[in-house]
């Protein structure tokens, strides 16, 4: 959870208190602006009073406006900004965050997804609790367990000489890899900042869609008993995970470690994107729930 940094708008919860403070502030002189905290800060944050509702406004938008038959409307006009939910959170006193592009609200011991606008009722005595009004539908991506076991199958063989190939390679709690058997096999270049490293040309995009290199490990893969084409399989996984960020495979180092659960994360995650259309299924998620998103660049839409 992130720390809220709109540090002196207050909290509202209903129309009357949203009210009683507009009706108290003293409009900046020359300018019809109620500041909402702060008065060097009119222009950012303001509260205004229209027909039926007050409006508490972020710059120009009136994000939370509390109207008298008790409805509150969250609005973000598709400012989904950092200001946008500190603003949120300051006057609900709900946690409120980014996700995916959109705003997520934290009511109660649920997440909500806010596309644009969302209506919440108060229902405390004193404390922020509310009762969401308007639920958007939530759905997500989710690996269908038996589809993925059938894809993994057709792999049997080269899975099983990864793994075996880990254990070999295994001391303490990482497997190493030479830095000899990797140029040997992809060859050497000069980075940016002078040092010699393994090519990475080969391997870098593995996991990446439908990049080449994901069309070269497929059909490596796909040789059965082709132990050679097994193990450059095996080392361009390894090579992108130790090659991830900033890192580079130094030749000056004899030796590089990846720890096997994370080169095996990293095999899986090539398989199942190639075979994603049979392995991804869309599930609708548990009222509270938000997608995690986690495998959105992983399917074909």
């Amino acid at each position: 959870m992130g720390y809220r940094t709109v540090n002196h708008v207050p909290s509202i919860y209903t129309y009357e208190q949203a009210k009683h403070i507009h009706d108290k502030i003293v409009p900046i002189r020359g300018r019809d602006v109620r500041p909402l905290g702060q008065r060097r800060d009119s222009d950012i944050y303001s509260i205004r009073s229209m027909d039926n509702r007050i409006e508490c406004v972020l710059y120009k938008t009136p994000v939370v406006t509390f109207y008298e038959d008790g409805m509150v409307v969250l609005y973000t006009n598709g400012w989904n900004t950092a200001s946008t939910h500190q603003f949120i959170w300051a006057l609900t006193g709900c946690y409120c965050h980014g996700s995916r592009g959109k705003t997520v609200i934290r009511v109660g011991e649920k997440d909500y997804t806010i596309s644009e606008s969302m209506r919440i009722r108060y229902v405390g005595d004193g404390a922020p609790k509310w009762e969401v009004l308007t639920k958007e539908e939530q759905y997500d991506w989710q690996i269908d367990r038996q589809k993925a076991n059938e894809v993994r199958a057709k792999y049997k063989e080269f899975l099983t000489f990864v793994r075996n190939g880990l254990k070999l390679r295994t001391t303490g709690t990482d497997a190493v890899f030479s830095t000899k058997e990797l140029s040997e096999q992809f060859g050497e270049r000069t980075t940016p900042w002078g040092m010699l490293a393994v090519d990475d040309n080969e391997f870098n995009d593995v996991a990446l869609k439908n990049s080449q290199h994901a069309v070269t490990f497929m059909n490596l893969i796909k040789e059965e008993g082709n132990y050679e084409s097994y193990y450059k399989a095996m080392l361009m996984v390894a090579g992108a995970v130790l090659n991830a960020g900033y890192r580079r495979i130094e030749i000056d180092r004899a030796e590089v470690k990846a720890h096997p659960r994370a080169v095996m994360d990293k095999l899986y995650e090539c398989i199942y994107k190639w075979h994603s259309k049979e392995i991804f299924v869309r599930v609708k998620l548990a009222e509270g729930k938000v997608p995690s998103g986690r495998y959105d660049t992983w399917v074909d839409r």
